[in-house]
């Protein structure tokens, strides 16, 4: 049997031995088989909330994130046979961005053929919207009828902090969007450093909030403070002019007609030039919409009192007032052309209660001679006083936002008079060396008085570069 003494020598051995092996083994252990808890252990340690991700983790949990949202994609066409692909994005995460997002476009023709696949890759700031670009798709001879965009599953989400857009657009102009469009976006840099690698991005509205064009461009470098002018153009119109009679807002227009004895000077059965021009003006009151109105002012020495028609959205009842124009027998009727009269009367129901706020006001005078009436109460013989007093009310006319157009019928007229000093611009102003050429140009008259699209720009700006987390 052990003595005490004996024990406690056994067991200060078994310490040593014991104390030797652990020192022996932990090298062993810490190489071979003890692994330190990480970020990309494929293990849910340490606070991570998943799997590598989370906690102390850089990556963030797929849970924790909303996927990138896709507001709308389009294709626009630069040429016959190229196309563009752009699609909107929203990243709905403040607090998680992608350093690589891999994406696809696909077009397809209406009978779901695939006839261009584009791939590419983006980086994504988090909280930010941006815009995926790729120029020059080419589909041959198809016609694509739809486009469909996706991210590719599963991306790898980071920490990181909105981006304080430091990039401001300061200014934009469209000019030209029915012939050679081109919009101008002044860039700057509110930030105290240069930034560098900046895709910068445009994109055109029609008035339904449809994107009808994009663009892309990207900015090597802009200083501190600086501003620069980013310049876009389109190869083709944005979008047609409306067709006659499809006016994108209603209108309010005023036909104001010449009914002096000239315009019967032809002799003829029927009399012309009247008939050809009521015909003509028939024809317009055929293409106004459903939510246009249409009045008539006739007018000789004198306007029309009450005026031939009031604004109304019926055209028979426009076709039946012209109808009705007659010239009058009676010489001193009949016998002169007093235009500000008309145009007075034209404003005065253009401003009525007739007239509808959202309307465009338009009035379109056809006349056959210059304005002799009326005379100066002043001054009977000043010969000139007919022409200012139809240039005034014009003038009162264009500041109340009435677009008025002209229509010079033979050679009888003043040109510079109608398109310099009565109508809203010289392009405004139509010459009609005889009556047969009135239809056309009321036709033509039709689609300009339609209110212009309106369109809307954005400039989109995105940085390469993502600001760390500060947890």
């Amino acid at each position: 049997m052990l003595t005490w003494a004996s024990k406690r020598q056994l067991a200060y051995l078994f310490l040593v031995v014991g104390t030797i092996i652990v020192v022996s083994a932990y090298p062993i252990y810490r190489s071979f088989i003890y692994h330190e808890a990480s970020c990309f252990d494929s293990e849910r340690n340490q606070d991570e909330e998943g799997v590598d991700c989370g906690g102390s983790c850089k990556a963030v949990c797929s849970f924790r994130v909303a996927p990138l949202l896709v507001d709308w994609s389009r294709f626009f066409k630069v040429n016959d046979g190229i196309y563009d692909l752009a699609a909107y994005i929203e990243n709905r995460n403040f607090s998680a961005g992608l350093e690589r997002i891999g994406y696809k476009f696909e077009l397809y023709d209406n009978s779901s053929s695939l006839l261009a696949s584009q791939k590419g890759s983006i980086f994504v700031n988090p909280g930010e919207q941006f815009v995926v670009y790729e120029p020059n798709i080419k589909v041959g001879n198809a016609i694509p009828t739809r486009v469909f965009f996706e991210f590719e599953k599963d991306p790898q989400w980071v920490k990181g902090t909105p981006t304080q857009q430091t990039l401001s657009v300061k200014s934009r102009s469209l000019t030209d969007p029915y012939g050679s469009p081109h919009l101008q976006a002044t860039i700057v840099n509110d930030s105290i450093d240069t930034l560098s690698n900046v895709n910068i991005s445009a994109i055109v509205y029609d008035s339904s909030k449809n994107a009808i064009a994009a663009s892309e461009t990207t900015l090597d470098a802009i200083g501190k403070g600086e501003e620069k002018n980013i310049f876009f153009s389109w190869p083709a119109p944005l979008i047609s002019r409306p067709a006659i009679g499809s006016c994108t807002a209603p209108t309010d227009t005023m036909l104001v007609f010449d009914r002096s004895g000239s315009m019967e000077s032809d002799g003829k059965n029927p009399p012309q030039p009247l008939t050809d021009a009521k015909n003509a003006a028939g024809t317009f009151a055929d293409k106004i919409g459903l939510a246009d109105k249409i009045g008539l002012v006739s007018f000789a020495t004198t306007a029309s009192e009450p005026i031939d028609l009031p604004l109304s959205t019926d055209p028979s009842l426009a076709k039946k007032a012209i109808g009705n124009i007659s010239i009058f027998k009676d010489s001193e009727a009949s016998g002169y052309t007093n235009l500000g009269d008309a145009i007075e009367k034209a404003t005065l129901e253009l401003v009525s209660s007739r007239h509808e706020s959202i309307a465009k006001r338009a009035m379109i005078i056809l006349t056959d001679g210059d304005s002799n009436r009326p005379q100066n109460p002043n001054n009977p013989k000043d010969t000139t006083y007919p022409e200012t007093y139809a240039i005034e009310k014009a003038g009162e006319a264009k500041k109340t936002g009435i677009s008025i157009y002209t229509i010079g019928l033979g050679n009888g007229v003043s040109e510079d008079y109608l398109k310099n000093k009565i109508a809203s611009a010289p392009d405004y102003y139509y010459k009609a060396i005889t009556s047969d050429n009135l239809e056309a140009i009321y036709k033509q008259i039709a689609q300009d008085v339609c209110k212009e699209e309106t369109f809307t720009t954005d400039v989109v700006i995105h940085l390469n570069s993502m600001v760390p987390s500060k947890k």
